[in-house]
């Protein structure tokens, strides 16, 4: 997967395996530069073949401002208000 941060401030991600509900063990964390910061993920296969992506206020953690859920070959676009899937 690959996931993007459009927004003008820095941004952590997580991405978790989608049937993880309880968002106990993430797969992959990080953080996001500003104005296209970008990270390459290849996630493990699981289940069901979808993850979910969040975004997160501050780097390392913070209140959660944009979710998401795709494919490994997905990218996840965070644009400061949503995070989209295409």
């Amino acid at each position: 997967m690959r996931i993007i941060n459009n927004d003008s401030q820095k941004r952590s991600w997580f991405a978790y395996n989608q049937d993880d509900t309880a968002q106990l063990i993430a797969l992959a964390s990080g953080s996001l530069d500003a104005n296209g910061g970008v990270k390459d993920f290849d996630a493990p296969k699981n289940s069901n073949g979808l993850y979910t992506v969040l975004i997160k206020r501050n780097p390392g953690g913070g209140a959660i401002i944009g979710t998401a859920t795709g494919k490994n070959s997905q990218t996840f676009t965070f644009d400061g208000n949503t995070l989209n899937v295409s």
